[in-house]
């Protein structure tokens, strides 16, 4: 079974970015908010297999009986790696000190389920987060400029690619084509405008 089939979170493109941000960044721990079927975490650990870097994944899977999320995690797990330095944990979010982290993906299914782990990241010492904004989600876009834009955290907003922030304490690079932009009078740099 392929399991992107399921779902795939993010465009090829944003995944490009991500990694590259990831990679070329100081954090050697990094943490994805809501694993799913792992397809942000599978080309996340190729990338970056070869470094000193960790990967730990967090989701409950309440949508599955009891019995059966450990295995599916499992599974998940297996069709990413077999290295001793991806890491699952079959909890909620809220209750995982995912904090304790450097690099933070939130991939959170719904809004709900994010809030209170955004507010728990403006209060944190984590120093880079990827925040997904989706197109269809206004509360998460308002969240995000009522928070992060007003300045209420020292994360700073430094890369866009298509509805997806990267946010830092610390400047990331990043080895792919970006263009410098003015957002609400921060600049940021984006991933260039796709023809067509």
């Amino acid at each position: 079974m392929n399991l992107e089939n399921l779902w795939t979170q993010w465009s090829n493109r944003q995944i490009n970015y991500i990694t590259d941000i990831i990679k070329n960044s100081d954090a050697l721990s990094i943490c994805e908010i809501g694993a799913f079927g792992g397809s942000v975490a599978r080309p996340l650990w190729d990338s970056i297999k070869d470094t000193n870097k960790e990967l730990y994944l967090v989701d409950n899977y309440h949508f599955l009986p009891e019995n059966a999320r450990e295995p599916f995690f499992k599974f998940v797990k297996k069709s990413i790696g077999d290295s001793e330095k991806i890491h699952t944990i079959l909890e909620d979010s809220h209750k995982y000190n995912w904090d304790q982290h450097e690099f933070i993906i939130f991939s959170h299914g719904s809004y709900e389920h994010m809030v209170p782990d955004f507010n728990r990241l403006l209060q944190s010492d984590v120093k880079y987060a990827v925040i997904d904004v989706t197109p269809t989600c206004i509360d998460r876009f308002e969240l995000l400029l009522s928070s992060v834009v007003t300045q209420e955290s020292n994360l700073r907003l430094q890369y866009y690619v298509d509805g997806v922030f990267i946010l830092g304490r610390k400047e990331l690079k990043c080895t792919l084509p970006t263009k410098n932009k003015l957002f609400f009078h921060q600049e940021i740099k984006c991933a260039p405008k796709q023809g067509g």
